[in-house]
């Protein structure tokens, strides 16, 4: 990845990444600053929903943490697990890649979305690397030609080098986010720069 690197807060590192489309978010899993980054990260740009894939944590809870920061509120996709709360919808198997895309797919098509996936390591437990890098391209694809901001969170501790370089084929930008709370931004360059 050609590209420009700098340091940032969780805040000012979203406030860099205004209108550039896809981010992998390269984070411990249990890292304190993750959530504010994620965060921070829904709410770099204008759009009017937050939609968010989860293989882990609660899905209402999401919905509810990042309803009021969005005009439309927040739309939660619950992987792997049955989930009746107001804003979610369940793909239940964790590997029903077609599914999980399918669904996505409704709703991200109607309006401007800020999107999380959260996370491509409990993703990549399921399947294998080379379904995951599919559907990884298919969805970013997908999510560029609808005007999304989207971001992907990674424990690169849990992965080797080269899936982490092949997930940085997709997208426009890596934030690392370390241990100590330390926020790196590595983008490309837009052709007017």
């Amino acid at each position: 990845m050609a590209d420009r690197m700098s340091h940032h807060t969780p805040t000012s590192a979203a406030e860099h990444l205004a209108g550039v489309g896809n981010v992998l978010v390269l984070a411990p899993g249990m890292a304190t600053e993750r959530e504010a980054l994620c965060r921070a990260l829904l709410e770099r740009d204008d759009a009017s929903r937050a939609v968010g894939v989860l293989y882990r944590g609660s899905p209402a809870d999401w919905v509810e943490r990042h309803e009021d920061a969005f005009p439309r509120g927040a739309f939660a996709v619950a992987v792997g697990v049955s989930s009746t709360a107001l804003g979610v919808e369940t793909v239940d198997s964790p590997d029903d890649l077609t599914g999980l895309e399918i669904t996505v797919t409704e709703a991200v098509d109607e309006e401007p979305v800020a999107f999380c996936l959260d996370s491509l390591t409990t993703l990549l437990q399921y399947v294998d690397s080379d379904r995951a890098y599919r559907f990884v391209h298919a969805l970013t694809t997908r999510l560029s030609a609808a005007g999304a901001t989207a971001h992907f969170h990674l424990d690169p501790a849990a992965v080797d080098d080269r899936t982490v370089n092949t997930l940085l084929s997709f997208v426009d930008a890596v934030v690392r986010l370390d241990a100590d709370g330390d926020v790196t931004v590595r983008r490309r360059p837009t052709p007017e720069e």
